[in-house]
């Protein structure tokens, strides 16, 4: 619903914008409609109430003015008028106050276009940040500077930092970092334990080698021995050693001591000497200076982090104002998340979106769609009417009033004439609408939405529950075959017509070669709006290329991605099963898949779809094997399945691992 909504809104604004960019933009004084004008003085009063921003009026005058001269121009005009007002017909403005919850949503195309009826949401989201706290006993460094290989993934990068003398300066190894660039400063930190620098000749060498010099022995290799030598080249030292299985015969981990005299766990080389030195251990001098210059450079250094979600409110945009329903007010925590405080956001607006249509649509969206229909097919026959009678005659598009509405980047500042050809064009876009909605209004698109009016967020028993009960029975059943068949014979008509401005332009000597050269980037959807068009009235397949570069649509499945079979789309009834429910129709089959994403891998893995028996014993299982562990996290989609043989039939052609990724639809998920 939500993406049908803001196509139907984009819809409309384009129709009236092409409707505007028609006009020319000269000075002048609004005026009435007057019968004795010449339809000339009437199209001369429209460009003038168009630049007074006096909409209604000229597509008054435009109207007029083509009852008193149908000519071309006129024709024209009065087309592009017909267009623009579906944005304010009546109907359409119940829908979009009484449906969709745009209570504020203008009767007259001044209004629309003045903008005072949107209101300004504020863009709301959530971003990964570290929460960082200074600790003695933390396990981070924090470091400043410019990442090196950022590239690696968005929250890891790659730098070369050194240590030295309390500055930090490059090393030649790099380092992994996490990025805390939403925390201040664009600092990073990186854990302690991946921290290994060189910091020969520093300070803290120094003092390093101050703490041992009490502490040095030599080993005799000979015979074992360990002799107290103020030069010699070991620390020894006495702890339980660890991890000694994952390390050579000469490698053990144990603990070493501090200056304080307090032991801690960290890995450094050991010599193991005999049982008859009392199992103690020996260390390098230098590794254990290294070790214990490294504590000593960072002490400072030690932070604690936590990874958090960071709320953020970016740029505003303009919306349509949504009222909030009955049923999503008084404490809902539902529409209380959207907010920032008090405050309603972008994501509020597509949520009251929901719930308006929801609302507004218990029992299902046939009223509304036959609404849209019975508007959007008027006016498509209208206009279409008038396209065809148009002859060789054109309207001049002012590049005044281009710059006005601020068009100039998608049409560019010079004026151009807009005639029968493009036209067609703009005819096609309105008839695909209406045949889609003859195609929705075939199905029955009933069902019991009132379970959708949830206040909090369900468990997961919960929310199978409302899936099952919105569905029911009649659910895409066949509601009027008569509309299947308008449907098949409108997209053919505006595949067709595509086509044939295509052809016109190519053929025209009207137009100038660099505008024929850029059409013929387009020569593949040229040739493919010729093959739907002959697919669709034949009932037979089309086939899609495989590639976008390809020269022309196949002819058959060789060399093709797969196929469309417009016999089976367009046969009344043909999806009524299309989603996988009981036996009585009434209640939807879900299924899960395992998904699981292994840090560092690009792709994650998924199983195959697996149907829910049973809800509680899945959840069990959920929840002993969702979430994140050391290398990985895993999920679960839970969702319905498309049926498989009904879209390998009408897709003829197409692998199975593509129809399993169509056939799958997520309704949420379970982490």
């Amino acid at each position: 619903m939500k993406k049908k909504f803001g196509f139907m809104l984009s819809l409309f604004a384009v129709m009236a914008a092409l409707f505007l960019m028609a006009c020319s933009g000269s000075d002048g004084d609004d005026s009435s409609v007057d019968d004795g004008k010449t339809s000339e003085e009437l199209v001369t009063e429209a460009n003038d109430a168009i630049s007074d921003g006096d909409y209604d009026s000229a597509v008054e005058k435009f109207e007029k003015a083509y009852e008193r001269n149908p000519s071309d121009e006129n024709k024209i005009y009065y087309a592009l008028a017909e267009i623009a007002t579906i944005s304010t017909d009546k109907d359409i403005a119940d829908i979009m106050r009484n449906k969709l919850g745009a209570a504020n949503y203008p009767a007259t195309l001044n209004a629309l276009f003045s903008k005072d009826w949107l209101k300004e949401y504020p863009l709301y989201g959530t971003r990964w940040a570290i929460k960082v706290e200074k600790s003695e006993t933390g396990d981070c460094i924090r470091v400043s500077g410019t990442p090196v290989d950022g590239d690696v993934d968005s929250y890891t990068a790659y730098a070369r930092y050194v240590l030295r003398d309390g500055e930090w300066d490059w090393s030649r190894s790099s380092i992994r970092l996490s990025d805390v660039q939403l925390d201040d400063n664009g600092d990073y930190l990186i854990w302690e334990s991946n921290y290994y620098p060189d910091i020969s000749g520093t300070s803290y060498e120094e003092e390093a080698m101050n703490v041992v010099e009490g502490y040095l022995y030599e080993y005799s290799w000979s015979d074992g021995t360990v002799t107290k030598s103020d030069d010699g080249y070991y620390v020894r030292l006495t702890g339980t050693e660890t991890d000694s299985d994952s390390y050579s015969s000469n490698t053990l981990y144990c603990p070493f001591k501090y200056s304080n005299g307090d032991w801690t766990d960290s890995g450094v080389r050991l010599i193991d000497f005999s049982p008859s030195n009392d199992g103690d251990y020996l260390v390098s001098k230098y590794e254990f200076v290294n070790q214990y210059a490294r504590n000593l450079a960072v002490a400072a250094y030690r932070y604690d982090a936590d990874w958090y979600e960071k709320t953020v409110l970016e740029e505003v945009v303009s919306l349509p104002g949504l009222i909030v329903p009955d049923w999503a007010k008084n404490g809902n925590s539902l529409y209380d998340d959207t907010l920032f405080g008090t405050a309603q956001t972008y994501d509020t607006w597509w949520w009251l979106l929901y719930a308006n249509a929801v609302a507004n649509h218990e029992s299902g969206f046939n009223d509304t769609v036959d609404t849209l229909l019975s508007v959007i097919h008027k006016k498509s026959e209208s206009v279409k009417a008038v396209v065809d009678s148009i002859g060789s005659g054109t309207a001049l598009l002012d590049s005044q009033f281009i710059e006005r509405l601020n068009l100039t980047e998608i049409l560019g500042e010079d004026s151009f004439e807009v005639g029968k050809v493009e036209m067609n064009v703009l005819v096609s876009a309105l008839e695909s609408i209406d045949a889609l909605l003859n195609f929705m209004a075939s199905y029955d698109l009933s069902g019991n939405f009132k379970y959708a009016e949830i206040s909090s967020a369900p468990t997961d028993e919960e929310l199978v529950d409302i899936i099952n009960n919105c569905v029911t029975a009649k659910t895409l059943a066949v509601r009027d075959e008569s509309k299947m068949a308008m449907s098949k014979s409108l997209f053919a008509d505006a595949f067709g017509r595509l086509a044939e401005s295509y052809e016109s332009i190519r053929n025209s000597e009207k137009y100038p070669q660099v505008v024929k050269d850029t059409l013929d980037e387009y020569s593949l959807y040229y040739d493919g709006a010729k093959k739907a068009k002959s697919a669709i009235e034949n009932g037979s397949v089309l086939y899609i290329p495989e590639s976008e570069d390809a020269a022309s649509f196949p002819s058959s499945a060789d060399g093709a991605l797969f196929g469309i079979d417009f016999g089976k789309i367009f046969t009344p009834g043909y999806f009524t099963k299309l989603i996988e429910r009981s036996g009585d129709m009434e209640k939807v089959r879900l299924y899960y898949i395992r998904c699981e994403h292994e840090y560092g891998a690009n792709d994650d893995a998924e199983s195959e779809p697996v149907e829910i028996d049973d809800i509680s014993t899945f959840l069990d299982t959920t929840a002993s094997d969702a979430g994140d562990t050391e290398l990985s996290e895993v999920w679960y989609d839970v969702g319905i399945l498309a049926n498989r043989k009904i879209l390998v039939d009408a897709l003829p052609g197409a692998d199975s691992s593509d129809v399993d990724e169509w056939r799958f639809i997520s309704l949420f998920r379970v982490r």
